[in-house]
């Protein structure tokens, strides 16, 4: 699992973040060391944490932001330095 923007294959909707954000909690919760990421990828408590985070970030830019192009921005300026595609991700969760 590495640290990029979600891809809106995962997550394309508010209901998926939803989801996503309360496995990855349960996971974390389970007390384990190690997580297999959706590509079989070894992750760590570091790794689940920071999605954590992220989805909590998207959930309360979600919110504030009423269209995608705002929510991609405030996605950026939150994560300026994280790889992925935050266009697509908006794309995704703000589809009409």
């Amino acid at each position: 699992m590495n640290e990029a923007h979600i891809s809106p294959l995962q997550i394309g909707n508010a209901a998926a973040v939803d989801a996503e954000l309360a496995e990855a909690k349960k996971a974390l919760a389970s007390g384990a060391k190690y997580f297999i990421g959706g590509h079989g990828g070894l992750a760590e408590k570091a790794q689940v944490e920071f999605k954590i985070a992220y989805l909590e970030k998207v959930k309360e830019l979600m919110a504030a932001n009423k269209d995608a192009a705002a929510f991609t921005e405030a996605l950026k300026a939150a994560y300026p330095e994280l790889p992925g595609d935050a266009d697509a991700l908006a794309q995704a969760l703000y589809k009409k």
